[in-house]
């Protein structure tokens, strides 16, 4: 049972390997200046190599052989004495942007591929969902949420400007409640938190200062792409499929089957201390809620960064509410 699992992960068993028995070369006693550029290009060409051939028959996309190149960069870099570190620096300076810059470019490219593929199908997907479908392809599942995240924050807050029309189906979230203000709030507190800060720690540590105000001005522009995300990805019931997309911009999602619903009840008053209803908002209570979907089993669903949760019971806002829970209840006749 042993050597089918070592056959069937080769592919990860021997880079691993690989880079345990340079690591211990490095810290021998036999390790010398000599050596050095070879353990280098072990690192940077031989173990990607070697997993390339590894997975060139599976399905795995090749791709992937970037992120070994990038662990024996990583690992090169702690590793190796300072003073034997010359080509690993030549990489990191002359390389190394290239690469960040062509990734980029190819996770962009693919994910608009992805877009317009599905949108030619007739199925509705966003530019969120696209770019993190794309990044798994490349990373891992939680390297790709993060990073396609991050893509999708400079996406909203800077390129996506123009919203479409509601199509019959779909609903918007954005006036019922307290969104607009929740932001507002935020925004406000922000700047006025980034400013008073960075004048009282500018006093301690002028680099500080100013990494926390990066820091916060950074914060404030995922809050605006949230925001931006509301408009744009609004929930949408698929009659054909019977199914239910409900979204919070970007930051909540759930597909649910109309089969797998036990009620739609509206409700905007507070839950007792103690219950078990979750909200697709990151905010919480906070905004508030008008409609309880409540499962017939628990179903997990999808947060910022792919954080993954579970619930019987979603609160969730929906600015036509009447209509959304005669069309859902309608369907499961």
């Amino acid at each position: 049972m042993s050597y089918k699992l070592l056959v069937k992960y080769n592919f990860i068993v021997i880079p691993s390997l690989m880079i345990l028995s340079l690591i211990a070369l490095i810290k021998s006693p036999y390790f010398t200046s000599e050596i050095s550029p070879y353990v280098v290009l072990d690192f940077l060409i031989t173990i990607p190599l070697i997993y390339f051939l590894l997975i060139r028959r599976r399905n795995i996309n090749r791709i992937t052989v970037v992120s070994i190149f990038v662990l024996g960069l990583v690992t090169a870099s702690i590793f190796l004495p300072t003073n034997e570190q010359q080509i690993v620096a030549a990489v990191k300076n002359y390389f190394l942007p290239f690469l960040e810059l062509g990734i980029l470019l190819y996770v962009t490219n693919k994910a608009r591929l992805i877009y317009n593929n599905f949108r030619k199908l007739g199925n509705s997907i966003d530019f969120h969902e696209a770019i993190i479908h794309s990044c798994k392809t490349i990373l891992p599942s939680r390297v790709a949420s993060f990073l396609g995240t991050e893509i999708t924050v400079l996406h909203y807050a800077f390129f996506k400007w123009k919203f479409k029309k509601l199509k019959e189906n779909e609903y918007s979230y954005t006036k019922e409640g307290s969104y607009n203000g929740v932001f507002l709030g935020l925004f406000l507190i922000l700047i006025i938190e980034t400013f008073v800060l960075h004048v009282l720690i500018v006093k301690i540590s002028l680099v500080l200062a100013w990494v926390l105000t990066i820091l916060s001005m950074y914060t404030l522009l995922q809050l605006f792409a949230v925001w931006k995300s509301l408009y744009a990805c609004p929930v949408r019931i698929d009659r054909a499929q019977k199914t239910i997309k409900l979204r919070f911009g970007f930051t909540g999602n759930i597909t649910l089957k109309i089969e797998d619903i036990e009620s739609i009840v509206i409700h905007s008053s507070d839950f007792p201390e103690k219950n078990n209803v979750k909200y697709l908002s990151f905010l919480g209570a906070i905004p508030g809620h008008n409609i309880i979907v409540n499962l017939k089993e628990s179903i997990p669903f999808e947060k910022i960064y792919g954080i993954k949760e579970e619930t019987k019971s979603l609160a969730i806002l929906i600015d036509d509410k009447e209509s959304f829970k005669g069309v859902v209840e309608s369907l499961k006749v």
